[in-house]
């Protein structure tokens, strides 16, 4: 489905710094609506897709103001995105841009394709964290980059996107949507971030009320944070953002965790952690999208030191969060799986 545009025509360049090289996380910008009948069979495929490569790829949904009426859940930081991307004054939906200037349809993207991309070392890393106090979010971001980059021609992004949405049903049949874009912070141009000096962290924090958003549930949020170079769109890095669901000082007042071990960990990890008053206890490890995939209610337990060994065998390669819950008092410690 096409629509035209008087937008601005935006001229790349080529970079050539060559710098350090981390594993990237793969960065996918979906353009659709609900009232796009190709969207669904996009949508289908790329959940496929995301389910076979966990741990590996980031997502931001723009949803679109046509065609008809358009997606109810669309903001203007689609268009923004959209025309970013645009070079010709035209564009359709369902569209897809891989770590930037690479533009593909969703209803054909493959695990080939996804591996090409998976397979380009990243110059970076983000390490990204978020919090939600009521209807407003923060959220904090660390860049650091393996060698000195130059200029100022990178810009941060924040997204805050729901995981799963139901409200913005339209006529396409789809009644779920997912990695829903609700705002990004500060906007849709981003933060001027450089010039990096190799090895030194740049950190940059946003604070935004949800309130005036189409945000159905605020535990429902993720953030999705990454680094693009708008000298030729392309992106340095991606990564999701961790939720700090409690406070660290708060939380000692009931027990904490000692350690985490080994780490990085192949087939067990265990979990050491004091708990200062009786009170009940939960260990849940989560993956980089914030999805449950392993958890253990140990009711009830006294004060004292515990230990509780984690099967990581089946888990694929990547990096978790492990959460423990002490009565109302959470702490999250990151968790590294190997094979």
């Amino acid at each position: 489905m096409k629509k035209t545009s008087t937008l601005l025509l935006i001229l790349a360049s080529v970079s050539t710094i060559s710098i350090a090289q981390v594993q990237r996380m793969v960065l996918h910008e979906v353009f659709s609506s609900s009232t796009c009948g190709p969207c669904v069979s996009g949508n289908v495929n790329l959940k496929t897709v995301f389910n076979a490569n966990p741990n590996k790829f980031t997502c931001v949904k723009h949803q679109c103001w046509f065609p008809g009426a358009g997606d109810p859940y669309y903001i203007s930081d689609a268009s923004t995105r959209l025309g970013y991307y645009d070079t010709d004054g035209s564009f359709g939906i369902p569209d897809m841009y891989v770590n930037g200037p690479n533009k593909t349809n969703p209803q054909t993207y493959n695990q080939g394709q996804f591996d090409v991309h998976y397979g380009m070392p990243a110059d970076m890393t983000i390490n990204a964290t978020y919090d939600i106090s009521g209807t407003s979010i923060t959220v904090n971001a660390s860049i650091v980059s393996g060698s000195d980059i130059s200029g100022s021609t990178n810009r941060l992004h924040m997204a805050v996107v729901e995981r799963k949405t139901t409200g913005n049903v339209g006529t396409n049949g789809e009644t779920s949507f997912y990695y829903v874009n609700m705002k990004m912070l500060p906007n849709a141009s981003g933060t001027v971030v450089g010039p990096f000096t190799a090895n030194t962290a740049i950190t940059k924090t946003a604070t935004f009320n949800m309130a005036s958003t189409n945000v159905e549930d605020m535990w429902e949020l993720s953030v999705v944070c990454w680094v693009q170079d708008n000298s030729d769109k392309s992106v340095r890095q991606s990564a999701w953002a961790v939720k700090m669901s409690g406070v660290e000082d708060a939380a000692s007042q009931n027990g904490g965790i000692i350690a985490l071990y080994p780490n990085p960990a192949s087939q067990e990890a265990t979990l050491r952690y004091q708990v200062k008053n009786s009170n009940t206890v939960k260990v849940d490890v989560l993956n980089s999208i914030g999805q449950i995939v392993y958890t253990k209610n140990e009711g009830v337990q006294t004060a004292g030191d515990y230990a509780l060994d984690i099967n990581t065998k089946n888990l694929s390669t990547g990096l978790y969060y492990v959460r423990l819950t002490v009565g109302n008092n959470v702490i999250t410690d990151k968790l590294s799986v190997v094979r």
